[in-house]
């Protein structure tokens, strides 16, 4: 009996680019929506999300967290971004309140990919001459 090690990848990752962190709120939510299907997401059902971040570079990861906690809990996938409400205080600490508006009946669209988790491996967070970018992995 023998046996080898073959390489299968589970993962994707997502690069986004913006001018601020609305826009890569915006482009993260539509990514996150993309590896799943290339339905349109009904804009039936609004939730608000709300969550504390530490320091810029985690926005968008916790956001996509907060995102894969509502598919997970109540089956509800993101068809956009409506409003971005973002409070820094004295600390230099974020205050993030984001509604969305999707759909809760999944069933309605062909799902391809499902996402399991949002990892911190070669996650990257930056600036440049264009603005903001962030790189995470997504496990599906």
């Amino acid at each position: 009996m023998s046996f080898k090690f073959i390489d299968k990848t589970a993962d994707i990752r997502i690069r986004v680019e913006a001018d601020d962190l609305f826009g890569l709120i915006k482009d993260s939510a539509e990514a996150f929506k993309r590896v799943m299907t290339d339905d349109n997401i009904a804009c039936s059902v609004d939730k608000k999300i709300e969550f504390d971040a530490c320091c810029e570079e985690k926005i968008v990861f916790k956001f996509l967290e907060e995102l894969l906690f509502l598919l997970d809990a109540e089956g509800f996938l993101i068809s956009r971004v409506k409003s971005i409400y973002l409070f820094k205080n004295h600390k230099g600490e974020f205050k993030v309140n984001v509604l969305v508006c999707g759909d809760s009946e999944l069933s309605k669209y062909d799902i391809t990919s499902v996402i399991k988790a949002i990892t911190y491996n070669d996650f990257k967070f930056g600036r440049d001459k264009e603005g903001l970018f962030t790189e995470i992995t997504l496990d599906l």
